[in-house]
């Protein structure tokens, strides 16, 4: 910010360049998981972001033995942001996730978390990186005991264990 006083305190004149902070990639994208994993399962999955949160919605088999072999279903996580670090936006579960039907989950998806804050119960967290050559990059990971800061998030999105994968395009 640069302020000039004027002669004799007659006022003064404040000029201040707005500092640009980074947002989130607002809309809707869609693409495919990668499995860390190689598996038959390949779940497409819809984000669609907001400027505080984001819901990821899943499509896929359901892998249930119950299921006849080519039985799809639907899931869905709700996310609240929580903070930016490095071109990386972070977001924690912010609800149940809500299945098609209770019995048949979306094989290889992360879903089926209850995100609730409390000793033995999961969660899900998610990062996301603005697109390169049009690709939406997110990261998903679980948590067993619930990150408390935005640090804590951001080491555990980084650990290798547990992490679904997607490139995402509008």
């Amino acid at each position: 910010m640069v302020c000039w006083v004027a002669v004799a305190g007659l006022g003064c004149l404040c000029v201040g360049a707005a500092i640009a902070s980074p947002t989130a990639p607002t809309g809707t994208w869609k693409g495919r998981i990668v499995q860390r994993e190689p598996t038959y399962a390949k779940p497409s999955v819809t984000l669609t972001v907001t400027a505080h949160g984001l819901v990821s919605r899943f499509e896929g088999l359901t892998g249930a033995a119950h299921d006849s072999p080519t039985a799809t279903s639907t899931c869905s996580v709700p996310y609240k942001l929580v903070g930016s670090q490095a071109g990386w936006f972070y977001y924690e579960q912010s609800g149940p996730s809500q299945m098609a039907t209770p019995t048949s989950a979306v094989e290889g998806a992360p879903c089926g978390a209850t995100g609730k804050r409390k000793p033995g119960w999961s969660g899900y967290l998610l990062r996301l990186h603005p697109p390169q050559a049009g690709k939406l990059a997110v990261q998903v990971t679980t948590w067993d005991q619930p990150p408390n800061t935005l640090a804590e998030t951001i080491s555990m999105l980084k650990q290798p264990l547990s992490l679904w994968r997607a490139y995402l395009a509008r």
